[in-house]
């Protein structure tokens, strides 16, 4: 669905097969803040300082995609390394720096966030454990 898999050109291949990268799409920022901070992902990220060596590169990369356009890894990691040699910019952001799809700073909301997290959390209540 996303193309051809590709890595940014600042990442190394160690050999190990494990290859940290994720392309998704979310309808706002505050819907992958919620999920990416705040819910189980959230508890994951906080041992991060245990788990991984410090990056030397922004750790994700955010922009915003048209309706009708599917982005692909190629595009991903060109976005990618724009934010890390250039920083962020209406293309490509951080939640530190956001952008709105006018091409203007941003504020998050802190409040929606926090309503999305409480909801995911719930929606996630009901799912049975595997076992």
């Amino acid at each position: 669905m996303w193309g051809e898999y590709v890595f940014p050109a600042f990442y190394q291949e160690r050999g190990d097969g494990w290859t940290p990268q994720t392309l998704s799409l979310w309808q706002d920022l505050e819907s992958v803040m919620a999920f990416a901070y705040l819910g189980l992902h959230g508890e994951g990220l906080r041992h991060g300082a245990e788990w991984f060596e410090p990056p030397q590169w922004p750790p994700y990369a955010l922009w915003w995609v048209a309706n009708d356009h599917t982005p692909t890894w190629r595009e991903a990691c060109a976005r990618h390394l724009q934010l890390h040699e250039h920083g962020a910019s209406e293309q490509v952001f951080t939640f530190k720096q956001p952008f709105g799809t006018d091409g203007k700073p941003v504020a998050m909301d802190g409040q929606k966030t926090k309503q999305i997290a409480a909801r995911n959390a719930t929606r996630l209540a009901g799912i049975p454990k595997a076992g």
